[in-house]
């Protein structure tokens, strides 16, 4: 994975990802004590910018996952 990353996130091996980039995820802090947090592709974060995936706390060992479409669900529950 990490020579993936320093390629540029290119991939032929043809696998679950079907050889799509590589999206770098980031988050700049921790939302609150529950942990919920908001991922950005990373570099693209600005005020219009829908976060790539949120998980938010719902209660005591539940959260809600939410993720931009440019995620498929295999690399969404991946992360």
């Amino acid at each position: 994975i990490l020579q993936r990353w320093r390629s540029g996130g290119g991939c032929d091996c043809s696998g679950w990802d079907m050889g799509c980039h590589l999206f770098v995820l980031e988050s700049p802090e921790l939302i609150n004590n529950h942990q919920s947090l908001e991922l950005y592709i990373e570099g693209e974060k600005e005020m219009t910018t829908t976060p790539a995936m949120t998980m938010a706390f719902i209660r005591e060992g539940r959260y809600e996952v939410s993720f931009h479409a440019k995620l498929s669900a295999l690399q969404a529950f991946s992360v």
